[in-house]
């Protein structure tokens, strides 16, 4: 005849609680790995990088960064072509 267990229900409550808290380390995390890149891609400002197999290898200078979507979009200037939009995980090497 208990409509609601004091139990079950502070058990809930710390369910409710646990979860909160893992979905806001998830975000700080999201926060802090796009941080991460941001810091990468400043890093790489100046630096010939090689561009990886969706830019066919070229080899170049990271001249500019954006970060209009979000994640930060390189700018690699080769001796013949200036390629836009490439991203951190498209490098494959850093001379």
């Amino acid at each position: 005849m208990k409509p609601v267990d004091n139990e079950q229900f502070v058990a809930q409550l710390a369910q409710f609680s646990a979860l909160e808290v893992s979905q806001e380390q998830s975000q700080k995390i999201d926060s802090l790995l796009t941080i991460e890149g941001a810091d990468q891609a400043v890093a790489l400002m100046g630096k010939t990088v090689q561009a990886g197999a969706s830019q066919a290898n070229a080899v170049g200078t990271v001249t500019a960064i954006s970060f209009s979507s979000g994640a930060p979009l390189l700018t690699v200037t080769t001796a013949s072509t200036t390629l836009v939009d490439v991203k951190l995980s498209d490098v494959t090497l850093v001379r």
